[in-house]
């Protein structure tokens, strides 16, 4: 591997792509029997098929010598072929698919060769394999799905071939893998998208290809990626902004495709950035001034594109570019100022003292600066402006306040007002602005007052306006707004003044604007609201809610929605449910002093139908319970406003799609059990202020992406399980953290990497399940600080290594499951303190030695061990000991409602 590595930095070096890369650390192989007739034979069909009599340098093959003596062979103390390094040796000819028998093979670098013909699909088996190298040859053909079963892969680097047809599907299994480089060979079709569960991946290069459609916006998952290389092929559509999430990218290379549309602001993100590239597309708009951030730039090409506007200053001095070739003037705030003057008929303002002058800008009329000359502030309400708002005011990037309200401005709001990063105050009020509000302001993320009111602005309130955080005024009113009051303004927590009159806006007012409790003005009449008001708002100061005409929402709309929304009249039991008596009388219902709903526990109820976001207005909510029905849909969002909830039971349903991260507001949960369901998406990071959280359930359902690390936050968890998803990623060291924690279940998912050793500190664990993954390494000896162990499920795993003695330590264990991994060596014979063990599972190992001699004595026992001699017959002998389940446990609820 490190072989390979040097040649791949001189070859990179070479061609410019490279600044450097450290080798790896040098293997260490475990003992194996001696090497087999088979390993030879393979080495002597290469030699065979690829000209051997005329290689470079053949010494010692085909001799009797040792194998390790034949040039460019490595084996392990044991004689098994584990490196084979034939790289710029002059091979002609095929690759034998008898290569396929070097089971121990971690490194095969056949690079810089004449080697032609397909990739022998036998490649496939070889499980221990870290690096493939086959680079600058004549290979044709298609890429081997088989590839794919390569799970210890960490190097993929089949470039400079003529390789065709489509980038397989199975390549995403390769978790293992940090470097992928395809480029400068014949491939086709589209980028999968699930290459974005490559969470290891560091270097994606597939450049000069016959590739098309559309980046996927998933490829902006990639956790630890540096260079994405993507040049020379077909790629069409827009450049995701999802991209931007790859903080760690050094290289962006998407020149010579047929992308389109505009440059994603977000790369403003990539502060890492040391070259970028998009040359040759059919990009178009003006270039976003939030890479004014990239400062580390060397290297820029946006030539052959239809962009406009101007160009940050800062790039002025970037020798590697071809800014020259883009048409483009470098631009300062005072260019800015001067298009704002001439695109608003700056002669006939009312005041335009100075403008245009010599004189410095802050002395112009209307403008503030800041020490360094540069506009934080422009103000011109009420001074005649006629004409548009240039799209060129995003470069203004100190602007912290835009007042252009009572003027005669026309058309659109540009979206590059969004590109105003640290803007706080914009004011275009009472002008003549039309067509919709530009979701790009929710970029603008320090914006606390947005006015925009008195327009004839139309379209639908954009989602991304509740991406303002710092939104303490927002104003619409007096436009031709249409479509529903957009439930997610209730994430604007800090709102104090909300304007949505006369417009014409439908639908019921949104639960989630229950969480709007600083309100201190509130204006919602002419419109065509329905349903009822959220009762939080009956302080609010001052308000149109009379003109309004709507109900204030009660206790018992919520119960009669929900009742409504699920079939009751075929629950198991409605005792009560739509009657006159008191919803505390009302079957499952628990009501306080003031006859509002504390508790609501239907759970086994037949309930069939979806939740309700109408729960959200049960703002005194302490306890819902609604598991093992029959309920579908997704969770409302709305549930994240009961901020008084302590325990909230979904499990054993049917609810699909993502978990709200809403949830995560609920910060006074102690319990939150979603398990059983068919979930889906990421696990919210939000949960990590779920401070006062006990129960986490999220078992049983098809939840992807990472462990967030933030769950090592939760530190009065006691019991967590994630069992039976589709996680990948490593688990997190922080978990160690949870020193509360009796249970932890991440069995039967696709977690990577190694055992953190961390999780030795949590000396209170009584059950720990980590099967069925794809963890590697070693078992770390730090598991034996868990004296509390009574049940340890590691089976069907890759684990390495043999079996730490210190699991002797877990003398109350009673399962113990190190089935399917590849450990080897000796059963410790501390394991003869396990006197309580009742279920063990040590199959498809290579576990040799003695079985522990107090195992004859178990009072379990019903058969006869035989004398020692090796693990393997003597194992087989152990009937006495029940073989270690392979499900998953049904969960443990140590919480119930109050009720019970």
């Amino acid at each position: 591997m490190k072989s390979f590595l040097r040649i791949l930095i001189v070859f990179f070096a070479v061609c410019g792509l490279i600044a450097g890369l450290s080798g790896p650390e040098v293997y260490a192989s475990p003992p194996v029997a001696p090497a087999k007739d088979a390993e030879r034979d393979a080495l002597v069909a290469l030699y065979q098929d690829t000209d051997g009599n005329n290689w470079t340098n053949n010494r010692n093959w085909l001799s009797n010598a040792s194998l390790d003596s034949w040039h460019g062979v490595t084996t392990d103390r044991n004689g098994r072929v584990v490196e084979l390094d034939l790289s710029e040796n002059e091979l002609n000819g095929t690759i034998p698919s008898e290569l396929g028998n070097l089971s121990y093979l971690v490194d095969l670098d056949l690079s810089q060769n004449q080697l032609s013909g397909p990739i022998p699909s036998e490649l496939g088996n070889l499980n221990s394999l870290e690096v493939l190298s086959l680079y600058a040859n004549r290979l044709s053909g298609g890429l081997p799905s088989e590839l794919g079963n390569l799970s210890n892969l960490e190097v993929l680097a089949l470039f400079e071939n003529n390789l065709r047809g489509t980038v397989p599907l199975e390549l995403a299994e390769l978790k293992n893998l940090s470097l992928l480089i395809l480029s400068d060979n014949q491939l086709s079709g589209s980028i999968p998208s699930d290459l974005s569960k490559l969470t290891n991946l560091e270097w994606l290069y597939l450049s000069d290809n016959r590739l098309s459609g559309t980046i996927p916006s998933e490829l902006g998952n990639f956790p630890t990626l540096e260079r994405m290389v993507l040049w020379g092929n077909q790629l069409s559509g827009r450049i995701p902004a999802e991209l931007g999430n790859l903080t760690n990218l050094t290289r962006l290379q998407l020149g010579a495709n047929k992308l389109s549309g505009s440059i994603p602001p977000e790369l403003g993100h990539l502060t890492n950035l040391e070259s970028l590239s998009l040359w040759g597309n059919e990009l178009s708009g003006i270039v976003p001034p939030d890479l004014e951030n990239l400062t580390g730039l060397t290297q820029l090409y946006l030539a052959d594109n239809r962009l406009n506007g101007c160009l940050p200053e800062i790039w002025r001095d970037i020798e590697d570019s071809d800014l020259d070739d883009v048409g483009l003037q470098f631009c300062s705030d005072r260019d800015v100022l001067i298009t704002l003057y001439e695109s608003t008929d700056g002669d006939n303002w009312l005041e335009n003292d100075n403008w245009l002058s010599r004189r410095p800008i802050g002395e112009w009329y209307g403008v503030t600066v800041d020490d360094g000359g540069r506009v934080i502030g422009l103000y011109l309400s009420e001074n005649e402006l006629s004409g548009t708002i240039p799209p060129e005011l995003g470069y203004l990037t100190k602007l912290e306040e835009l007042d252009l309200s009572k003027n005669q401005l026309r058309r659109t709001i540009p979206p590059e007002l969004g590109n105003l990063s640290k803007l706080t105050l914009l004011f275009l009020y009472s002008n003549q602005l039309s067509g919709p509000i530009p979701e790009e302001l929710s970029n603008s993320s320090k914006l606390e007052q947005l006015v925009l009111s008195w327009n004839r602005l139309d379209g639908m309130i954009p989602l991304e306006l509740s991406e303002l955080p710092e939104l303490e005024m927002l104003v619409l009113s007096g436009n031709r707004l249409s479509g529903t009051v957009p439930s997610e303004l209730g994430n604007l927590t800090k709102l104090k003044g909300l304007a949505l009159h006369v417009n014409r806006l439908i639908g019921k007012i949104p639960v989630e604007l229950n969480k709007l409790s600083g309100l201190e003005w509130l204006y919602l009449a002419d419109n065509r609201l329905t349903g009822c008001v959220p009762g939080v708002w009956q302080g609010v100061r001052e308000n149109d809610l009379d003109e309004v005409d709507l109900p204030i929402c009660t206790d018992e709309d919520a119960l009669i929605a929900l009742y409504q929304a699920t079939d009751g009249d075929n629950w198991l039991s409605n005792q009560n449910w739509l009657s006159n008596r008191p919803i505390g009388t009302w079957y499952g219902v628990i009501t306080d002093e003031n006859d509002r709903v504390i508790e609501l526990d239907l759970s086994e109820n037949e309930l069939n139908g979806t939740i309700p976001s109408d729960l959200g207005h049960l703002t005194f909510l302490e306890y819902l319970h609604l598991s093992e029905n029959q309920l579908n849909g997704t969770i409302p969002s709305a549930l994240g406003v009961l901020s008084n909830l302590i325990e909230l039971s979904l499990w054993g349903n049917e609810l699909t799609g993502p978990i709200p991260p809403e949830l995560g507001r609920l910060a006074n949960l102690e319990m939150l059990h979603l398990g059983n369901n068919e979930l889906s998406g990421t696990i919210p990071t939000e949960f990590d202020s779920l401070i006062n959280l006990e129960e986490l359930g999220l078992y049983s359902n098809k939840l992807t992406g990472v462990i967030p690390v933030e769950l090592g936050n939760l530190t009065n968890l006691e019991w967590l399980s994630l069992t039976e998803n589709r996680l990948s990623g490593p688990i997190p060291p922080k978990l160690g953290k949870l020193t509360n924690l009796t249970a932890l279940y991440l069995g039967q998912n696709e977690l990577s990497g190694t055992i953190p050793p961390e999780l030795g500190n949590l000396t209170k664990l009584v059950t720990l399940f980590l099967h069925s993954n794809q963890l590697s390494g070693e078992i770390p000896s730090e598991l034996g600080n868990l004296a509390k162990l009574t049940g340890l499920s590691l089976w069907g795993n890759r684990l390495t290594g043999s079996v730490p003695p210190e699991l002797g330590n877990l003398t109350q264990l009673a399962g113990l499951g190190l089935a399917d991994n590849n450990l080897s060596g000796d059963i410790p014979p501390e394991l003869g303190k396990l006197s309580k063990l009742e279920q063990l599972y040590l199959s498809g190992n290579r576990l040799e030695g003695c079985v522990p001699a107090i195992w004859e004595t178990l009072k379990a026992m019903t058969s006869r061990i035989l004398s020692c001699r090796s693990a393997s017959p003597q194992l087989r002998q152990l009937r006495h000991l029940r073989q270690l389940q392979r499900s998953s446990p049904p969960p443990i609820f140590s919480k119930r409602s109050r009720r019970q």
